[in-house]
């Protein structure tokens, strides 16, 4: 039985394991499965950072290599696989739990705090999710290559989120109405010459959704109503009226 400790060979950098985790990540998705096998995507991870370490002076993922009969492997690689598996589950999970709740198909997705991971659009157009607001996209759909189908980032209006202009800002009411109808003036302005655009609002049911609050929403509403051309509708119905477009 060989006792003697396995070589190490660290490539000058301190390790990211959220790095490990993207370029396992890209390798995986972009390979064959049946072709790529753990021999081999660990090799490719070996050569990706080798030549980063060339050409920068440090290592892509800062990982610490060991030696192993078929080539060197990365030492925190399981816990990267680890990681990418646990993603998925808690995005399967979650749709599970909305979709039995709510009778609904739930093709729509929102972060918390808006933050994804470099795997989660992968994760997500693998669970039939069919749009996200995570990216903050102003006034029209952006189309995103997931590993299984497009995922699509709509419009999430953050400069009038009322967290931001209420909470943050403390805006009055007055004030919130103005800001709102504002941004939709000029959207529907730039509509009449160059096409369809969307105006969101983020408004919680906790802070715009009291007494005091609803009113300055119930008025911008009426004044964006009274509008011609409006149609108030929802983000999967307004997201299959554009792909209908593309």
């Amino acid at each position: 039985m060989d006792t003697k400790p396995k070589p190490k060979l660290k490539l000058k950098k301190r390790l990211s394991p959220g790095k490990l985790k993207a370029m396992a990540h890209y390798v995986i998705a972009g390979s064959d499965p049946a072709r790529l096998g753990s021999i081999r995507l660990n090799k490719i991870l070996w050569y990706v950072d080798t030549l980063h370490y060339r050409a920068n002076g440090a290592s892509m993922s800062g990982e610490t290599y060991v030696k192993r009969q078929h080539g060197p492997v990365p030492e925190h690689v399981l816990r990267a696989l680890g990681k990418l598996e646990e993603e998925d589950a808690i995005v399967s999970r979650s749709l599970s739990m909305l979709r039995q709740a709510s009778g609904q198909a739930v093709t729509g997705w929102l972060s918390p705090i808006q933050s994804e991971s470099m795997t989660t659009l992968d994760a997500l157009s693998r669970h039939g999710v069919q749009y996200t607001l995570d990216w903050n996209v102003d006034d029209l759909p952006v189309r995103m290559r997931g590993d299984a189908g497009p995922v699509y980032g709509m419009p999430y209006g953050l400069d009038t989120s009322d967290k931001l202009s209420v909470l943050d800002f403390n805006l009055s009411n007055e004030a919130y109405t103005e800001q709102l109808v504002d941004a939709f003036d000029t959207l529907w302005r730039e509509a009449e010459h160059s096409g369809g655009r969307m105006v969101t609002i983020a408004a919680h049911s906790w802070l715009t959704g009291q007494a005091n609050r609803i009113i300055a929403l119930r008025r911008a509403l009426e004044i964006m109503a009274s509008h011609s051309g409006v149609w108030a509708t929802t983000y999967a119905d307004a997201l299959r009226a554009y792909k209908a477009q593309e």
